[in-house]
């Protein structure tokens, strides 16, 4: 089968996607003269709203969307919206003023029209036949049902289109289409758009044994032994280097984004609603603190490196049958304890080898954590010690 190409959603730090008028005055009403946004129009689909502060408030300007052009005026028609962005930061041409600075954005940067990018790539795949069977679970910002495409089973994450969840489900396809194809990665399959319900299905492979976070807390101790412990440490540590092959950062490894094919089978690293490319990586508004880098929760320095703290995390997880990180410490405190030098104990019966690698992990200085090679070069002799 031929791999469809990778889908790049541009970044525009000026574009809000789905945002009411409402919104965008309270967003914008205490910004200086000439802030602007650009986001979907409400009353017109299809087209777009320019909003700029001036003067204490907010001056509203529909953008049409026609013929494959942009035009405030139907007279100066631009080929897409960061010529027109440019046109009017240079002069006003009728409007309060021209356009000074984006208004800062917090959260996923997108651009208009993302889900074209799919269509384009063969990733938006039309004419499916769909059914949703029933909620296995429910992620950051979308319900995942298991459903059968065509017959077969798969994942299907329910989003609801005009919507930040939309805004946050795009920005997932994309990165899973940058992944590509990974034994240890859950598989990306498509994109499905029901216009009449208003929802977006973003389509993975299903992996019956289910999130390995559930599976550690009811069965992992009485079924999981340390071969079956360093292969699913292996499976993920091989993840994270893949995806750095791809330069991608992850930014959410824990074992509640694991996935299993069986009891426990093959792990898989899934949920890539908070991955980004390295040169795209801009703050979003919540962070696992319990299991990201202290540079990236206070800093918003996130890197190959602060994957490979989290991957530290992961195995602690893991070793420890699903406990919850730093127990006893309060989210708002983790950061503090572990500037001043605390690190995760080691949890009952983890052989030294792995616990020290942890604990290179979780260097508070980034330059001194091992790379994902030498985490899978811990791994691999481990393994093979256990096998003789």
């Amino acid at each position: 089968m031929k791999q469809k190409d990778a889908v790049t959603i541009p970044v525009l730090p000026w574009y809000y996607g789905p945002l009411s008028r409402q919104d965008a005055e309270g967003l914008l009403k205490e910004s200086n003269i000439g802030t602007f946004l650009i986001r979907e129009s409400v009353n017109f689909p299809g087209d777009y709203t320019l909003c700029i502060s001036h003067n204490g408030s907010v001056e509203h300007y529909r953008i049409l969307h026609v013929n494959n052009s942009y035009t405030l005026d139907e007279e100066e028609l631009f080929d897409t919206l960061e010529a027109l962005v440019q046109h009017y930061s240079r002069r006003d041409d009728g409007l309060c003023c021209t356009l000074r600075s984006p208004l800062e954005k917090l959260g996923p940067l997108v651009s208009p029209g993302g889900i074209e990018c799919f269509q384009s790539t063969g990733w938006l795949i039309e004419g499916a036949e769909l059914t949703i069977e029933g909620s296995i679970g429910r992620g950051d910002f979308a319900e995942v049902c298991k459903a059968k495409l065509n017959g077969s089973s798969v994942a299907a994450k329910v989003i609801k289109q005009l919507s930040e969840s939309s805004v946050l489900g795009l920005h997932e396809a994309s990165a899973m289409t940058i992944a590509g194809i990974h034994p240890n990665l859950v598989r990306f399959i498509g994109l499905v758009s029901e216009p009449a319900a208003e929802c977006l299905y973003l389509l993975t492979e299903f992996c019956p044994g289910g999130c390995l976070l559930n599976w550690l807390r009811t069965r992992g101790q009485a079924q999981l032994d340390q071969r079956q412990q360093l292969s699913l440490a292996i499976n993920i540590a091989s993840a994270v280097q893949y995806l750095q092959l791809r330069q991608l950062i992850h930014r959410d490894i824990a074992c509640c984004n694991v996935f299993i094919t069986g009891e426990p089978g093959i792990a898989k690293l899934g949920d890539f609603g908070m991955s980004r490319r390295v040169d795209q990586c801009e703050r979003t508004g919540r962070l696992p603190v319990k299991w990201t880098a202290p540079e990236a929760i206070l800093n918003s320095e996130f890197s190959f490196a602060s994957d490979i703290w989290s991957l530290g995390v992961f195995l602690w997880e893991l070793y420890s049958f699903g406990r919850l990180p730093y127990p006893g410490i309060r989210v708002k405190d983790v950061v503090s304890e572990v500037e001043s030098g605390y690190q995760l104990p080691p949890p009952k019966d983890c052989p030294v080898p792995v616990y020290e690698c942890m604990r290179r992990t979780w260097q508070l200085d980034p330059q001194q954590r091992p790379s994902a090679d030498d985490v899978l070069v811990t791994l691999n002799r481990e393994y093979n010690l256990l096998l003789g």
